[in-house]
């Protein structure tokens, strides 16, 4: 039974269903946007449609990203995938509440004058020094597109309740958007230690991503960084940078292993001198920024569709409690022919 507060969102028919919230951008490989899940609507997802080329193996068709996709402690969770055939699929991934580096770099409060505390630094050294050890050990996969638009934040219920409290809790740090991931080689493993180093440098300098030289970051990062944090940096391969004077692969340089295993004692020590000191730093920075509640028009004729792909219909649902109460499917809808998981509604 429809309701007063009843209007129409356009609803994904994969899974238990999701409704759209918001556009969240174009990646390499793909459009991503926030969506709601029919089957609990205080949860918000990332889905994400890619185009991309289909490879085989001996079990029939496979997909880059999917099958290249690590499911790992900081990369976020894949929940669930659904493929509509032709070399296209749907992914829908957990949300990260932080948003992206790249989003906390856009603000004009954090430059080289109000650096990010280095707190903060070692985790994402760290926390990305783990992750690329799993996908280019357990995974024999390389990231290659280690950029801060593709490093999100997190903060667990737990940690967001915490931090409510006391404003000392950092966020997780994920790495995202495998659309680029290829088979692991020492050229690969190399690049991006790079640009890993690169993303540390960027962080340093309080910059969104633009061109710089990486000839002279050591004059330019922040000199209240610690000896320990410079030590560490100065162990990855040279940065990769974003002008013609910098952009050579080093292919002689250690290996993930050895760098994580050299690292992180030095880390892990100069991390519990921070807490212990309980500063008050600038890492309480961000807060969940996208808007929570589903946006719905009062009818089918004022829903933007232009920029979401086929195949999608209109559900009919309550804008207060997000329960759907019927869906109409477009003529010519297409009908996913096998998902990763959950049901199918034909």
């Amino acid at each position: 039974m429809t309701s007063a507060s009843s209007a129409y969102a356009i609803y994904f028919n994969e899974g238990p269903g999701y409704l759209f919230v918001a556009h969240l951008g174009r990646g390499f490989s793909g459009k991503a946007m926030l969506v709601r899940s029919c089957a609990h609507p205080h949860k918000l997802y990332v889905r994400k449609r890619v185009q991309g080329k289909s490879l085989q193996n001996e079990y029939g068709t496979r997909y880059d990203e999917i099958f290249r996709y690590p499911p790992f402690k900081y990369v976020p969770e894949l929940i669930d995938w659904t493929d509509y055939g032709q070399a296209t699929y749907s992914m829908t991934m957990q949300f990260c509440n932080g948003g992206s580096l790249q989003d906390l770099l856009s603000n004009p409060v954090f430059n080289e004058s109000h650096p990010v505390a280095e707190i903060f630094m070692w985790r994402i050294l760290t926390e990305l020094l783990q992750t690329l050890e799993f996908i280019h050990y357990e995974r024999a996969v390389a990231h290659l597109d280690l950029l801060p638009q593709n490093v999100f934040l997190h903060w667990s219920d737990k940690a967001m309740a915490d931090r409510d409290n006391s404003g000392q809790h950092l966020p997780e740090v994920y790495l995202g958007d495998f659309g680029l991931a290829d088979a692991i080689h020492l050229g690969h493993m190399q690049y991006d230690l790079q640009m890993l180093h690169t993303t540390m440098i960027i962080t340093g300098l309080g910059m969104s991503l633009v061109a710089f030289d990486a000839r002279d970051w050591k004059e330019r990062i922040s000199r209240v960084y610690s000896t320990e944090l410079r030590t560490c940096l100065a162990m990855l391969p040279a940065p990769w940078g974003f002008s013609e004077a910098a952009t050579r692969v080093d292919e002689t340089g250690s290996s993930t292993k050895e760098l994580r295993a050299r690292i992180m004692p030095i880390a892990l020590k100069k991390m519990a001198q921070l807490e212990r000191k309980r500063q008050m730093v600038d890492y309480r920075f961000t807060k969940p920024t996208i808007a929570t509640e589903v946006k719905l028009n009062k009818a089918k004729s004022e829903l933007d569709v232009e920029d979401i792909d086929e195949p999608f219909s209109y559900a009919l649902v309550d804008q207060e409690t997000s329960a759907v109460f019927k869906v109409e499917r477009k003529a010519g809808a297409i009908t996913p022919r096998a998902a990763g998981k959950g049901y199918i509604w034909v």
